[in-house]
């Protein structure tokens, strides 16, 4: 498993609690993304993907629009294309790192189940591959 960071898990915590910290963030997504301390895998105008900071599966990838929509229920027109290519990402992520064989899925989570303020999609696997950077 990846080594947590200590300072992004603690913002992570906070995000749930406080408007600041999701501003903040969203911020950052959309105009600095280089800036927010993950370990990357994709990162394009549209999209950011990198490995869960507190992955529950061996293998867990978070994909994110960086348009910062909130929920499947803060979807406009404006965001197809942030969205299409958060899907149009997964194909190459399991190519890349081989999930076909040992099968994967993708999750959105919403409602009480969405405990990161942002809409977000977890590409996982219970294969374990290596983690090059793509």
């Amino acid at each position: 498993m990846p080594q947590i960071l200590g300072p992004f898990e603690s913002f992570l915590q906070s995000l749930n609690r406080s408007k600041p910290i999701i501003f903040l963030f969203r911020l950052f997504l959309r105009h600095f993304p280089r800036l927010i301390p993950v370990r990357r895998v994709f990162l394009s105008r549209t999209v950011l993907a990198f490995f869960h900071p507190k992955p529950v599966y061996p293998f867990h990838v978070l994909i994110l629009p960086r348009n910062g929509c909130k929920d499947l229920f803060h979807i406009n027109i404006q965001d197809s294309s942030y969205l299409s290519d958060c899907y149009l990402l997964v194909p190459h992520l399991v190519k890349h790192y081989s999930l076909s064989q040992f099968g994967y899925q993708l999750i959105l989570n919403g409602g009480f189940y969405q405990k990161f303020p942002l809409l977000h999609i977890h590409l996982i696997s219970d294969s374990n591959p290596e983690r090059p950077k793509i």
